[in-house]
């Protein structure tokens, strides 16, 4: 059924950014179950986006911010669609949620870096068990 489908009722902007942006990832995330729009708005779930643009942000990733739409890496599409449901989105976060509702790249630079810095703890952590 549709309810069984990873991004059931998502609706999904995929930056420009993206090595992989176009028709194949777009199709890809409607056949399980997202909207895909093109730009930001009050109704957009999630921001598909690199490093790279979360770390010099955007138009897009400050209005995302401004909106509250969580800004993933494309890792979380991937490993939601292996996995056949919805990943637990905060652990594929490119700006912290503490600072989502931010509204600029000052802040949305702090904000990346400092994700950046905690999953850097944690994998390091994970490798010296």
């Amino acid at each position: 059924t549709s309810n069984d489908l990873p991004f059931f009722r998502m609706s999904i902007c995929v930056s420009s950014q993206m090595f992989c942006n176009g028709t194949g990832l777009n199709k890809h995330l409607t056949d399980h179950g997202a909207q895909v729009v093109t730009g930001i708005s009050n109704t957009t779930s999630h921001l598909i986006t690199t490093h790279v643009e979360a770390n010099n942000p955007t138009g897009k990733i400050l209005a995302a911010m401004n909106t509250n739409v969580f800004c993933v890496s494309g890792a979380w599409v991937n490993d939601s669609n292996t996995s056949g449901m919805e990943l637990d989105v905060l652990e594929f976060l490119l700006i912290d949620t503490n600072l989502r509702g931010s509204s600029s790249a000052s802040e949305a630079k702090k904000a990346t870096l400092t994700t950046t810095r905690a999953q850097f703890w944690l994998t390091r952590e994970i490798l010296e068990r």
